[in-house]
């Protein structure tokens, strides 16, 4: 039996939610158990299976849509899968095997329903700054008419495993850290290194980053963000912060950033950063928490 159902109760949140077979209806689940752990390192996941009258109407159609895949229309949605939803179900009337790939939970074994907690402990709006900056007001104060003294811009991506990472340095010396996916203290350590090597060769402040992008709120994208914040100066936060994605991992970023970083920029629709000669273009999906979160931000 796995250790999280040899337990009383399991309780875990929902990370995010793959088409695993479009033909049958077939739903995958990352799970992010509720575990002490700074780094939710990808050994503590796991997954479940579970059929597609499970999903939202929303949920399933945003899915569909990204493989091009034909629609069910037929289906009766049950809606108790919600991305970042937080659960505790009794492991007793559990699958020994749930874990299992050959496993899929469908409307008769549904125990998300009864699971879902509406007041879950890792709500956003116990973190967040009560001042987050517009949209319009944010991209504005990021703009930016200095001269550019570095030849070019400069896009270094990193070798983070399943998930991104990446630092852009533009021609005026404005650095901005895109995402973060670092799951042990070595490997934040040797990041937050390797990071200020980067800015140190091109004649920048080491530790002064402009603004940290998080993307997107799904665990591979944030893992270890906390621990590497309180380790630079960095002036803004941005990210989508209509779109609610209340897992344990977004909690602990929002609080390290909640006391190392002053200004939070609500990018929740497409806009524009001048910054010298460079042109930054961003965009943000529906912020409705049904939807597919991999469509919610990008730059």
């Amino acid at each position: 039996m796995d250790f999280y159902l040899s337990k009383s109760f399991f309780k875990f949140s929902i990370d995010e939610v793959f088409v695993r077979d479009a033909e049958r209806g077939i739903f995958t689940l990352r799970i992010i158990p509720d575990v002490n752990s700074r780094f939710f390192p990808p050994i503590i996941l796991r997954s479940i299976n579970v059929s597609a009258e499970l999903l939202s109407k929303e949920l399933y159609f945003s899915l569909m849509r990204k493989i091009n895949n034909n629609m069910d229309n037929d289906i009766s949605f049950g809606s108790t899968i919600i991305q970042g939803g937080y659960y505790i179900v009794e492991c007793g009337g559990l699958p020994r095997n749930l874990f299992k790939d050959d496993i899929v939970i469908t409307r008769e074994e549904d125990f998300f329903r009864e699971g879902i907690i509406e007041e879950a402990p890792y709500r956003e709006e116990l973190i967040e700054k009560e001042d987050i900056i517009s949209l319009e007001k944010g991209l504005a104060m990021l703009s930016d008419t200095g001269p550019d003294f570095l030849p070019s811009l400069y896009l270094y991506c990193f070798n983070v495993g399943q998930g991104d990472s990446s630092l852009l340095i533009l021609p005026n010396g404005s650095a901005y850290l895109i995402d973060t996916n670092i799951y042990s203290h070595r490997k934040s350590q040797g990041f937050v290194a390797e990071i200020k090597n980067i800015l140190q060769s091109h004649g920048l402040n080491p530790k002064i980053l402009k603004g940290l992008i998080i993307t997107h709120k799904h665990i591979d994208h944030l893992r270890g963000a906390d621990s590497i914040i309180p380790e630079f100066e960095i002036e803004y936060f941005l990210m989508n912060f209509d779109y609610k994605h209340p897992t344990k991992c977004v909690y602990n970023l929002l609080s390290s950033a909640y006391y190392n970083i002053k200004n939070w920029i609500n990018i929740n629709g497409r806009g524009a950063i001048y910054e010298g000669n460079t042109y930054i273009d961003t965009h943000a999906a529906n912020a409705a928490p049904t939807d597919d979160e991999n469509e919610v931000y990008a730059v």
